[in-house]
């Protein structure tokens, strides 16, 4: 099989996986933000915050409501 087929086979075999575990249990923890809603960063001392991106984005979605 030529590199180009085998690579196409080998991503839409991990994407209909995702899909397939993504149907399984939609309303599971994912593994960015730990069922939280938005990624969770971790301080120096391990304390968890908020990522600036995800702070960003809930500022910006909040105000143009």
């Amino acid at each position: 099989m030529p590199f180009p087929v085998l690579a196409i086979a080998c991503l839409l075999t991990v994407t209909f996986g995702y899909v397939a575990v993504c149907a399984a249990s939609p309303l599971a923890t994912c593994r960015k933000c730990d069922g939280l809603g938005y990624q969770v960063k971790f301080n120096r001392r391990g304390k968890p915050k908020r990522s600036a991106t995800a702070a960003a984005a809930t500022a910006t979605a909040s105000a143009s409501e």
